[in-house]
């Protein structure tokens, strides 16, 4: 009995309420301010087509910044986020290595990539474009990233939280980096995942 116990506590250790809650999805109930980053909780991908025969996927592992919001003028939010390219990850490192080398993201060079936005253009009731300037590779240049807003709610530390997904698409050669287009692909899908708390 006693061990079936010492098997079972861990298990409602899981099972019981965190404390987080995802309160509404209605981005016109968040309360306004400005919201950083959770890097714990922060995924951003690119995605380009490989000879072909495959569509390879590389991550950051760092993403900071944060976003302003408010409700009673959506359209006024902005956005300020920094990649950490030396955090370059596709599950290869021999294929990492290369992609932050010279040919590529150039990572001593350059070592981020930014994302900076100072409007929003709701086009549903929790959907909008984040019209912005992406800059890598120390170019800059015109980037919409389509926003799905996902929820607000109190985190596990009890602040207030936002998260949101987007997604957007570059040609990597407008920015310079050429190396084997067309057989790695010149067109990179872009996919977001964030969440952000609000700080007291």
């Amino acid at each position: 009995m006693r061990h079936a116990l010492m098997l079972i506590a861990p298990l409602a250790v899981l099972a019981a309420p965190l404390g987080a809650v995802k309160e509404t999805a209605d981005p016109a109930a968040v309360p306004a301010g400005t919201y950083t980053v959770d890097n714990t909780h922060a995924t951003v991908l690119g995605k380009t087509m490989h000879l072909g025969f495959s569509v390879n996927t590389i991550r950051f592992d760092t993403i900071n910044g944060s976003v302003t919001y408010d409700p009673a003028k959506p359209e006024a939010s902005t956005a300020d986020i920094t990649i950490d390219t030396t955090t370059l990850n596709s599950g290869f490192t021999p294929r990492d290595n290369h992609l932050k080398g010279a040919q590529f993201f150039n990572v001593a060079a350059f070592p981020n990539a930014t994302f900076k936005a100072d409007k929003l253009v709701k086009t549903g009731a929790d959907t909008a474009d984040l019209p912005g300037q992406l800059t890598l590779l120390g170019v800059t240049k015109p980037v919409t990233l389509k926003v799905k807003f996902n929820g607000f709610g109190k985190g596990m530390d009890g602040q207030p939280r936002i998260g949101f997904a987007a997604t957007g698409a570059i040609k990597r050669s407008d920015f310079g980096m050429k190396a084997f287009v067309p057989a790695v692909g010149d067109d990179v899908a872009l996919e977001v995942d964030l969440e952000l708390a609000r700080k007291p």
